[in-house]
């Protein structure tokens, strides 16, 4: 049985390709991951600031008690206002539609993260989450993409506190 010398070279030259891709992707999120630290030990030695990290188990309670207890426009008793007027739109039919957020009666200035789920789940969609900066009117609007019908929520975080807002139904 002859080897023949091309393909060997050609499965190699894949292989290094292959395991250059790996190492590269590797020393990006090392260094994304480094920034992030340093953000945070930054946070922390400014005067006044207390952060602290959380392990698996704060995190899975904090969403438990996010899809048990989902309340709009009201945390801890505390009643912010917020207003979503979400809906959705069939971008492209047959391939992605789109969810539309709405969130007003919010601070100017003021930052926020929003990520889509499916309703009642810990199931978020693949397009991750959204961070966003309120604007001069006190609203934001953005949209995700998305692939499935169905039920779907907008779980906002905003001031340190999380809200859910009301069912999406896409259909």
């Amino acid at each position: 049985m002859l080897i023949n010398p091309k393909l060997i070279k050609a499965v190699l030259v894949t292989f290094l390709i292959v395991i250059g891709g790996i190492a590269g992707y590797q020393l990006v999120t090392d260094a994304d991951t480094r920034e992030a630290e340093e953000a945070f030990e930054e946070l922390q030695a400014q005067d006044g600031v207390e952060t602290e990290r959380y392990d698996d188990a704060d995190v899975d309670n904090f969403e438990k008690s996010l899809t048990e207890e989902a309340v709009v426009g009201a945390v801890d008793g505390v009643d912010y206002g917020i207003t979503f007027n979400n809906s959705f739109e069939h971008t492209k039919p047959g391939e992605y539609s789109e969810i539309i957020v709405d969130v007003s009666n919010l601070e100017p200035g003021e930052f926020s993260i929003m990520y889509v789920r499916k309703a009642g789940t810990e199931d978020y969609i693949e397009a991750g989450g959204q961070e966003h900066t309120v604007d001069s009117d006190g609203s934001i609007k953005t949209r995700f993409y998305i692939t499935e019908f169905g039920d779907y929520e907008v779980m906002f975080s905003y001031k340190g506190e999380s809200i859910v807002s009301d069912v999406i139904t896409v259909k």
